[in-house]
């Protein structure tokens, strides 16, 4: 009788470790986007609904892995990017520019002047928050240019 409760017992280990072998590598394969890859409209809606923020009149979508450097999204044509949630702003004087970032302090993590590239770069806490203030700058800092850089490929050394 022990010695039945014992196979049992292995088979229903093997079955355990088998699932959890399953299950980690669904979650590696979810986490683990390649800059540049294109996803195909299957892969992508195999993801499930995604949150979305719109930069001008481009919309992307966050992908939930991310690391250190950003958030991995998604562009139009599927294409993955990263985004770490920066708002650069130029063409304007940098006091300008600060003044103007005042009324989005409670969401920015950090503020940095480039006094020599007469440019200035905010760090947002989230993507929707500084595509927001991205979007709201563009139309009241007359002559400024803004960008919220997104990288879709990272270059290759020969």
């Amino acid at each position: 009788m022990i010695k039945g409760l014992n196979i049992v017992y292995k088979t229903l280990i093997v079955i355990a470790a088998l699932i959890g072998l399953g299950l980690s590598g669904l979650t590696y394969a979810q986490s683990n986007y390649e800059l540049g890859t294109t996803l195909t409209p299957a892969q992508i809606s195999a993801l499930g609904p995604l949150k979305s923020f719109t930069v001008g009149t481009t919309t992307f979508r966050i992908l939930a892995a991310g690391n250190r450097s950003g958030t991995y999204v998604i562009n139009d044509q599927g294409k993955i990017g990263i985004c770490n949630g920066e708002v650069l702003i130029s063409g304007v004087p940098t006091d300008q520019a600060k003044r103007a970032l005042s009324a989005y302090q409670a969401s920015i993590v950090s503020t940095t002047v480039y006094d020599s590239l007469k440019m200035v770069s905010a760090k947002f806490s989230n993507l929707q928050e500084a595509a927001n203030a991205r979007n709201e700058l563009a139309t009241t800092l007359v002559g400024a240019t803004l960008t919220m850089p997104i990288t879709f490929n990272l270059p290759k050394v020969n």
